[in-house]
């Protein structure tokens, strides 16, 4: 477990024996402490990608010269990249290991497979950034909890990525337990 849960995100890393895999957590926005963190959820300015985070074309290398990317993700993810197969996150945690499993599809290569399972993920870059996530060969899916605003924000030009969306019901008139498979 690392991080501080104020300025940096605090996430825990764990071996799942019956895939044979790591798999990261990492923590959601800390309401209390929101206003605390320089780099974060609230810097919501969007910034290139850093090529010495994501340095391979995926499709056309112009999606990843006109992403966009949402800064305080961006910024946190730098300090805490890690080399991981599984990710896993909620709220702005869910940002993060997005960013993360893009990050080490583009540097581990294409014969290793990585899942991202995130939940109420807020939107993390343009259109440009969706679609070259969305080319990249990897298994995300975004659980979104009835009508929580999180995955809605921010608003404006943000995008989310386009992979599988489950949705579970506060009234229970829809499946409220799913089970999403790991790889």
């Amino acid at each position: 477990m690392d991080g501080n849960g104020v300025t940096d995100q605090t996430y825990i890393v764990g071996y799942w024996e019956k895939t044979g895999s790591v798999m990261v957590a990492y923590q959601g926005t800390n309401v209390q402490d929101l206003w605390k963190s320089a780099r974060g959820p609230l810097d919501i300015r969007q910034v290139q990608l850093d090529s010495s985070l994501f340095p391979h074309p995926i499709g056309r290398d112009e999606n990843r010269q006109k992403a966009l990317v949402h800064s305080g993700a961006q910024s946190h993810f730098q300090v805490h990249a890690k080399e991981i197969m599984e990710l896993t996150g909620h709220s702005f945690g869910g940002a993060l290991a997005i960013l993360a499993a893009l990050s080490l599809k583009l540097n581990l290569g294409s014969d290793i497979k990585i899942s991202s399972r995130v939940f109420a993920s807020p939107k993390i870059g343009n259109q440009a950034l969706a679609d070259y996530i969305d080319n990249a060969g990897l298994d995300i899916v975004r659980v979104n909890y009835g009508k929580d605003v999180i995955p809605l924000l921010p608003t404006g030009k943000y995008r989310q990525v386009s992979r599988e969306i489950v949705r579970c019901s506060r009234t229970g008139s829809e499946n409220t337990e799913i089970l999403i498979p790991m790889l």
